[in-house]
């Protein structure tokens, strides 16, 4: 039985095996992580966690993305939107930053404010009006052996709890991260446009999403 920990209250949700992903030799490992009788605990993220989240993001870009962009573009990424010192920042400042916890950080999911004047030119931001208050879903990641299983639904939901009044949320994903998209979509977001984020090392292409 896995136990959830919300902010101390305990819910349960049953849970077979599941093999764990060794994202740097890029296969499966014949060990499985028995999830039952294991505590994760969905809590307000604080400075102490930032290398518990870097460690998710490496191995959640590696697993997700290395079959479709260069090592160089993957390591631009992180160095520059992954770093200690943004992830401090962002910490601190976010609308709601949450790591979920079992004997260490096995995913995390960030909500900042976003600004919806009339310049900003993302679809999804168009569609909300000047005097209303939006969020950005900026992150969320888990570690490949924990997806699948609720976990992400439990950041997202406990998440939008923590940061409250949002007349929306936007969200971007890659273009061909087909498993996020249906995740968001079952969430109930709807895709309003495309753009492109221009990088040093490459371009990735990106759906823009919004729940209203």
């Amino acid at each position: 039985m896995l136990a959830w920990e919300i902010y101390g209250i305990i819910t349960a949700e049953f849970f077979g095996p599941v093999q764990v992903w060794n994202a740097g030799k890029g296969r499966k490992m014949v060990a499985e992580l028995n999830l039952e009788s294991v505590r994760v605990k969905i809590r307000p993220a604080v400075m102490a966690d930032v290398p518990g989240i870097q460690r998710v993001a490496d191995l959640a870009w590696s697993s997700t993305f290395a079959d479709r962009f260069s090592p160089e573009l993957i390591a631009e990424v992180l160095a520059n939107y992954y770093s200690w010192a943004r992830l401090a920042d962002d910490v601190q400042k976010a609308a709601a930053f949450l790591v979920a916890e079992a004997d260490e950080i096995v995913g995390y999911c960030h909500f900042r404010w976003s600004s919806s004047s009339a310049s900003q030119v993302a679809p999804a931001k168009q569609l909300v009006s000047a005097n209303q208050r939006a969020l950005e879903l900026s992150r969320l990641y888990l570690l490949p052996a924990w997806q699948g299983h609720g976990i992400g639904r439990e950041l997202f939901q406990k998440g939008l709890e923590r940061a409250g009044g949002a007349c929306a949320v936007t969200l971007t994903v890659e273009k061909g991260n087909w498993r996020a998209r249906r995740f968001y979509e079952k969430l109930g977001f709807k895709p309003v446009g495309e753009r492109i984020w221009t990088l040093g090392t490459g371009s990735i292409e990106l759906v823009e999403y919004i729940l209203l």
